[in-house]
């Protein structure tokens, strides 16, 4: 027997880590993302992140939600400017 499975104990079998003999994965929850497109410039995409308020802007009427994106749906540049400020903007075309 391998020395380093001797000092982690026996392997124990429990049967809610697996479904039809396959080992269950946990899925980690991925950073959601809130997008607003600007009403009067539709070119022009807001986004914060998910369940945030839109950042003080002199226009934040102008803005409507138009859904929500994961992390991996995103262009990096989009993650890193929330992440910095809080909200990043996006040429929509």
């Amino acid at each position: 027997m391998d020395s380093s499975r001797q000092s982690r104990g026996p392997l124990v079998f429990d049967p809610s880590h697996f479904r039809f003999g396959v080992p269950i994965r946990k899925v980690t929850s991925m950073q959601q993302y809130d997008l607003y497109i600007n009403a009067k410039k539709p070119a022009i995409g807001l986004y914060v992140r998910k369940g945030t308020n839109l950042p003080d802007l002199a226009d934040k009427a102008d803005w409507v939600f138009d859904g929500s994106a994961a992390q991996d749906l995103l262009p990096p540049s989009v993650i890193e400017g929330v992440a910095a400020s809080g909200h990043a903007f996006r040429d929509m075309d």
